[in-house]
C-alpha cells in the first residue's frame, strides 16, 4: 500500500477540517433568513395543527352521537366553535 494509499484512508475515517471558519456577511444574513422562514413553517405548523385539532374533536363529536341511533343528532345543533387562524400571507 502506497503512502498516497495511507493518507487517503485515514482522512475518511477522520473529521474533515475546513479552512475558512468564518462566514462572509452575505452567508450570514443567508442563513438568519433560512431560520427565519423555518421559524415560522413552524409557527403555521402549530397554529395547523391547533385547528385540525380542534375540528377533530368536532367531528368526534358528531359522529359519535350518530353512532346513539338514528334520531339521535339534532339536526339543528351547531357544528361547534370554528378556531380561526389569521394568515399573515
Amino acid at each position: 500500500m502506497s503512502e498516497s494509499d495511507k493518507d487517503d484512508q485515514s482522512t475518511d475515517n477522520k473529521t474533515v477540517m475546513i479552512d475558512r471558519v468564518r462566514l462572509t456577511h452575505s452567508e450570514a444574513a443567508g442563513l438568519e433568513d433560512a431560520l427565519a422562514v423555518v421559524m415560522d413553517m413552524q409557527r403555521e405548523c402549530l397554529e395547523a395543527m391547533t385547528y385540525i385539532e380542534g375540528r377533530s374533536r368536532a367531528l368526534a363529536d358528531i359522529l359519535r352521537k350518530l353512532r346513539e341511533g338514528p334520531n339521535a343528532y339534532d339536526p339543528d345543533r351547531a357544528a361547534g366553535n370554528r378556531i380561526t387562524i389569521p394568515r399573515r400571507l
